[in-house]
């Protein structure tokens, strides 16, 4: 059984040959991925009452940033950035 669920973002080749071969995969602790993972559950049963009507802001706030926390990312919301094309966009965060 497969520990992801494949949604044509990445092929399955990559997902099953190429990807456990990376050195960054290759240090994986499982404990501290479980771990994770019931913190992120456990903050979405806190949450998942109210999400459909949280504001972006709100939402960002109480539910994506906490799990962006969580798996120990370093990010900027909402960077400035040259805008290399007419109608960029300024993109949510960047990490």
């Amino acid at each position: 059984m497969a520990i992801y669920r494949n949604q044509r973002l990445f092929s399955d080749h990559y997902l099953k040959e190429v990807l456990p071969q990376t050195n960054e995969w290759r240090y994986i602790d499982e404990g501290e991925l479980r771990e994770a993972l019931i913190k992120m559950q456990s903050l979405y049963q806190k949450k998942n009452k109210v999400i459909p009507y949280l504001k972006e802001s709100q939402l960002e706030e109480e539910f994506i940033r906490p799990i962006l926390r969580l798996l120990g990312h370093i990010y900027a919301p909402h960077p400035s950035i040259h805008k290399m094309w007419e109608g960029a966009r300024e993109p949510d965060y960047a990490f």
